[in-house]
């Protein structure tokens, strides 16, 4: 009887060693899976913002392009307005100085 209680606390230590070794393969699988998941998302995330961080980066350049073209625009109408009344005066510039020559000279 004693050899036969022996043989099962031999065989329920072993059994207990089995399940602990699963628990213990199950646990580190489970973590692996979870690291993996979480380097999985990390990326996906990276890779979200990433995108996300190209497009607002073209679009603000888009914008700024935009901008600069309706001031440069701008800059070219008011330099078209300045070259108008320069011309528009020209002719009487051009009486005031003959008036000057002439009176000096004569």
């Amino acid at each position: 009887m004693a050899v036969e209680m022996l043989k099962k606390v031999s065989e329920a230590e072993e059994k207990a060693d089995l399940i602990r070794r699963q628990a213990n393969e199950a646990a580190k699988e489970a973590l692996e899976r979870a690291r993996a998941s979480a380097r999985e998302l990390v990326e996906n995330s990276v890779s979200k913002v990433k995108a996300e961080t190209a497009q607002k980066l073209a679009e603000a350049a888009a914008k700024a392009e935009q901008e600069s073209e309706r001031y440069l625009q701008g800059i070219a109408e008011q330099g078209e307005r300045v070259k108008e009344e320069a011309r528009a005066n020209l002719a009487q510039a051009v009486e005031i100085i003959v008036a000057k020559v002439v009176s000096v000279s004569g």
